[in-house]
C-alpha cells in the first residue's frame, strides 16, 4: 500500500533441515560421503551448525570418527556455543537426525537455500550500485560486473577457466620438452609389452575402458594391471565390487606361486607349501597396492573414497571392477550407466590419475558369428564411447569353442580337437578406441589356473 513501509522479509533459511541432516552425519558418518559432497559449513545459517558441521568434515575425511564423544571437545569453550550448552545440543541434533535415504535431500535443500541468499546478496548489491554510481563506472561496467558476480554464484569461474591459445601451446610444448629432457612423469606400464606398445601405457587424467562377457578374464587382466603397476612403485587403489579382497589376494598367491588357485582355496596343496606361499605373501608386503570390497557404490562414493585415499595413499590408478555394480538411486539404465562413467572420467581429470573401468557387455556379442567384441556392444551403455580415452576389449576364442564341442564320434570332432588346441590359451584384447593415438589387436597368453594374463610368445602366435 502506498505511505507504507516494506514489510521485513527474513533471508531464506532453514534450521530443522540443518539440524536433521547433522544428525545424521553425527549417527552415521558414512551420510557425509553420501550427501555432502557440495555442501560446505559456510552454507549453514546457524552458528552452531558451522561449527560443528566443519568439525565433521575434518574428522571424517582424516579417517577419524565424528560422534558425540569426538565433538565434545570441539564445542567446549566454542564462542558460538555461549549462549546453549555444546553437549546438550549434539544429542538435540542425534533426536532430530533424518534418515540416510533422506539425507541427500536435506543437504540440497541447505545448499539451495545458500545459493538464494547470496543471490538475494548479489541483487541488493546491484541496485545499490544501480542507485549510486561511482564516478568511473559505466552503467556497462555495472552490468558486466553483475554478469561476473551471477555467473561465479553459478560455479563459473570466468578468468580461471579461460586460456589463451598461445598460453595453451606453451604448456604442451613445455611438457613435450619435458618428456624430451626425461624429466617428464612417465607413463605407467601395464604390464603387457604389446599393449604398452599401442596406448604407451596408463597416463594419469584418462579412463581406461575393458570391457568383456563373463568368464573372459576382465577381473584377471585388470589384477595382473595393477600388480604390475605397484610393483613398480605406482600406488593402486582398487574398488572390487564382484569379489572379496580375499579372492583378489588369493589369485595374487597363485600367480606368484605358480600353483593352482583351486587347489590353495582348497588346501589341496602339501604342507610344506605353505611356507612357500607365506613366503609370496612376506613379499607382497611392499606393494602399494590396496582393496576396497565394499559392495554396491555409487559413483560419488567412489569419487570421495578415493579423494580421501589419496591424501594418504598417493594413488595413481585406480580399477573399478565393474560399471555396472554401481549403485545408482534411480533406475538402472543406459543412462545411469553414462553417469557413472562420466563421473569416473571426472575423477580422472580432478585427481590427475588413471582410473581403469571394467565394464560387461550385453549379449549381443553371443549371438554373433564372429565373437570378437566391437564398439557397438557398447551402445546401450550410455556415454562410455564418448567419455573414455581408450577402450579395450577381451575376449577368449577357447571359451566359446568349448561351448560347441560336438560328439565324440562326429566327424567334425578331430576337426574341432584341432581348433581348441590352437585357441587354448590364448587371449584377444582389441584396442577399439585410443583417443590421439593408434589402435589395434594384441594376443595374450591367459593361464587358466592361474588366472592370469601374460606377454604371449611369439612361437604360440
Amino acid at each position: 500500500m502506498i505511505g507504507m513501509l516494506p514489510i521485513a522479509r527474513r533471508l531464506p533459511h532453514n534450521v530443522d533441515a540443518e539440524m536433521a541432516l547433522l544428525g545424521a552425519i553425527i549417527l552415521n558418518n558414512r551420510v557425509f560421503d553420501r550427501a555432502c559432497q557440495n555442501l560446505s559449513a559456510d552454507h549453514f545459517t546457524v552458528a552452531e551448525n558451522r561449527v560443528l558441521f566443519e568439525a565433521c568434515s575434518q574428522l571424517i575425511q582424516t579417517g577419524r570418527i565424528a560422534d558425540p564423544v569426538t565433538l565434545k571437545a570441539w564445542v567446549a569453550g566454542n564462542d558460538a556455543f555461549s549462549a546453549v550448552d555444546g553437549v546438550d545440543y549434539l544429542h538435540l541434533l542425534c533426536d532430530c537426525a533424518t534418515t540416510a535415504t533422506l539425507a541427500s535431500s536435506y543437504a540440497d535443500t541447505i545448499r539451495d537455500l545458500a545459493i538464494l541468499r547470496q543471490l538475494i546478496a548479489i541483487g541488493e548489491e546491484i541496485v545499490a550500485r544501480a542507485y549510486d554510481p561511482q564516478a568511473t563506472e559505466t552503467a556497462s561496467d555495472q552490468v558486466e560486473q553483475a554478469e561476473i558476480d551471477l555467473s561465479a554464484l553459478a560455479g563459473g569461474k570466468i578468468d580461471e577457466a579461460w586460456r589463451s591459445i598461445s598460453a595453451a601451446a606453451l604448456a604442451a610444448v613445455k611438457s613435450a620438452e619435458a618428456a624430451h629432457k626425461g624429466e617428464a612423469e612417465p607413463a605407467i606400464s601395464t604390464g603387457l609389452a604389446d599393449v604398452d606398445r599401442i596406448i604407451t601405457g596408463l597416463l594419469p587424467g584418462k579412463l581406461y575402458v575393458i570391457g568383456s562377457r563373463p568368464a573372459m578374464g576382465k577381473t584377471a587382466i585388470a589384477i595382473n594391471m595393477a600388480v604390475a603397476a605397484a610393483r613398480k612403485g605406482n600406488p593402486v587403489g582398487f574398488f572390487s565390487m564382484e569379489m572379496q579382497a580375499e579372492e583378489i589376494g588369493l589369485r595374487e598367491v597363485a600367480r606368484a606361486s605358480s600353483l593352482p588357485a583351486k587347489n590353495i582355496a582348497a588346501g589341496d596343496v602339501r604342507t610344506e607349501d605353505f611356507a612357500f606361499l607365506i613366503e609370496h605373501v612376506r613379499g607382497m608386503e611392499s606393494l602399494p597396492l590396496w582393496i576396497n570390497d565394499t559392495p554396491g557404490l555409487t559413483v560419488q562414493q567412489i569419487r570421495s573414497m578415493t579423494r580421501r585415499a589419496k591424501a594418504k595413499h598417493k594413488f595413481k590408478i585406480v580399477v573399478v571392477d565393474y560399471l555396472q555394480l554401481c549403485r545408482t538411486a534411480g533406475k538402472r539404465d543406459w543412462t545411469t550407466v553414462g553417469e557413472i562413467s562420466t563421473g569416473l572420467k571426472l575423477l580422472a581429470r580432478e585427481e590427475n590419475i588413471a582410473v581403469i573401468a571394467l565394464c560387461q557387455l550385453n549379449r549381443d556379442v553371443e549371438k554373433r558369428d564372429n565373437k570378437r567384441p566391437t564398439m557397438a556392444d557398447l551402445r546401450e551403455t550410455g556415454n562410455i564411447e564418448q567419455d573414455a580415452d581408450v577402450i579395450m576389449f577381451l575376449t577368449r576364442p577357447e571359451v566359446y569353442m568349448r561351448r560347441t564341442e560336438p560328439p565324440i564320434h562326429d566327424p567334425e570332432y578331430i576337426e574341432w580337437q584341432k581348433e581348441l588346441e590352437r585357441v587354448t590359451g590364448l587371449a584377444e584384447l582389441v584396442i577399439d578406441k585410443h583417443r590421439g593415438g593408434e589402435t589395434g589387436l594384441v594376443r595374450l597368453h591367459f593361464d587358466a589356473e592361474r588366472t592370469s594374463f601374460g606377454n604371449l610368445a611369439q612361437e604360440m602366435l
